[in-house]
């Protein structure tokens, strides 16, 4: 039996659902947009990003029942268009290739439990700086999101202009979806969305907009990226290995550090320390990476925005299987998904990305082994906006310490392995 109906309460998971697949809609806009900049058709991108994120996220909740999201990864896709498409002038195609072939490879490491094992290998105030630093990049996008903060060419951000319409409702927002929260709302941060995009559209409309466009709407070009993968052209490409060994890194790390995370926050640990059914969350985001490939999509990972379903009351896989629903639908009513303005979706990331910092208050501070390097990862991950990157850092200042602390005994096979991958990786040799 996959999930246990009676431990499970249908309209909990079903808010839940509601409110991840809410906060984490902007992939059905963004992802298609950076496919475009790579030379598919955006209706295309459109249709493969909606039913693979469907896909993935049906995956990980049947494999793994836990309320996450798999979709593809901004990261990934931002390092699919401007890394492997336009840097390296590869085509799309050869690009999906790699995606594909990645996934067959984390298949492989997932079922064999090495992905596992390189997670068992992270020091546990690292793992714990992993989490921190994923809230602070939930927080950092919800101001953004929410227009409190804007680029700055002097100083790379600086206050945006509160009092402007949007950051208004956001603030509006933040109060309505805090007050429930703070009083115990069932369904606060749904509830929360719902009347921020209300506030929203009453703005929108007295400023002499029209936001309604309509209601369903049939994407076009459906199968134009579907099953367009190159292997022929990878295989022939000079830089084919070093497409590969990128993709590959920053794939296998970024699920890493959000599932981490999300198993810690969903209190999936033992009485060890050890983390549960990471495995299981593996196999779903490397099945979901190929299916995901072969439909037009690159890469896939876990959302950290999945953290806001447990908060929403999601305990279970339902929780992801309601959300596949809602991605499926989505694409037939995207005109009804773009009613809802990322400003209502900023308070949510917020609050959550609280949440989830807050598991710093069980790092050994005194450790400094340890401390120090999840300070460059708590810090990394926001500043970089990248998951992979933030460890990568903290696994290479970590093997440094215990080195020229003498301790380099101390230091996991995994972790050793781990500061390499990222040292060639930062070296630019992949």
């Amino acid at each position: 039996m996959i999930f246990d109906f009676g431990k499970m309460n249908v309209r909990d998971e079903f808010i839940a659902a509601l409110t991840v697949f809410l906060a984490s809609s902007y992939i059905l806009f963004i992802n298609p947009q950076l496919m475009a900049e790579a030379g598919m058709n955006f209706d295309g991108a459109f249709f493969a990003t909606g039913i693979a994120a469907a896909l993935g996220t049906l995956l990980v909740g049947l494999i793994a029942n836990k309320p996450y999201i798999v979709a593809p990864g901004m990261t990934l896709s931002i390092f699919f268009t401007y890394t492997i498409v336009k840097t390296l002038g590869v085509p799309w195609q050869v690009g999906l290739a790699a995606s594909l072939l990645v996934g067959v490879v984390l298949l492989a490491l997932s079922l064999s439990k090495i992905r596992t094992w390189f997670v068992e290998a992270i020091p546990e105030g690292l793992r714990y700086g992993i989490t921190g630093g994923i809230g602070l990049m939930l927080v950092f996008v919800g101001f953004q999101r929410a227009h409190i903060v804007m680029p700055s060419q002097f100083t790379m951000i600086t206050l945006g202009n509160i009092f402007a319409p949007e950051a208004l409702v956001a603030i509006f927002g933040f109060l309505i979806t805090g007050l429930l929260f703070i009083r115990g709302v069932r369904g606060a941060f749904l509830f929360g969305i719902l009347l921020t995009t209300a506030v929203s559209l009453i703005v929108a409309l007295a400023g002499g907009a029209h936001p309604i466009l309509g209601v369903f709407e049939i994407p076009k070009n459906l199968p134009s990226v579907a099953f367009k993968f190159d292997f022929a052209g990878l295989t022939n490409s000079p830089g084919s290995l070093s497409i590969v060994l990128g993709l590959f890194v920053v794939a296998f790390f970024d699920t890493i550090g959000a599932a981490t995370a999300l198993l810690i926050r969903g209190g999936s640990t033992d009485k060890k320390g050890r983390i549960q059914d990471l495995d299981k969350v593996m196999i779903s985001d490397s099945l979901a990476t190929i299916f995901g490939a072969a439909l037009g999509a690159p890469t896939q990972s876990v959302y950290a925005e999945s953290a806001s379903s447990y908060e929403a009351g999601g305990k279970t896989g339902m929780t992801a299987v309601f959300v596949s629903i809602f991605f499926v639908l989505a694409v037939f009513f995207l005109p009804l998904i773009k009613l809802v303005p990322i400003e209502a979706t900023a308070p949510v990331l917020i609050i959550v990305g609280l949440l989830m910092f807050g598991g710093i208050r069980n790092m050994d501070m005194k450790d400094y082994g340890e401390s120090i390097p999840a300070l460059f990862c708590l810090a990394a991950i926001p500043l970089t906006f990248s998951i992979s990157h933030g460890i990568g850092l903290a696994a290479i200042m970590y093997v440094l310490l215990k080195v020229f602390a003498g301790k380099f005994r101390e230091v996991h096979l995994g972790m050793w392995i781990t500061a390499l991958l990222f040292l060639c990786n930062f070296l630019g040799i992949f």
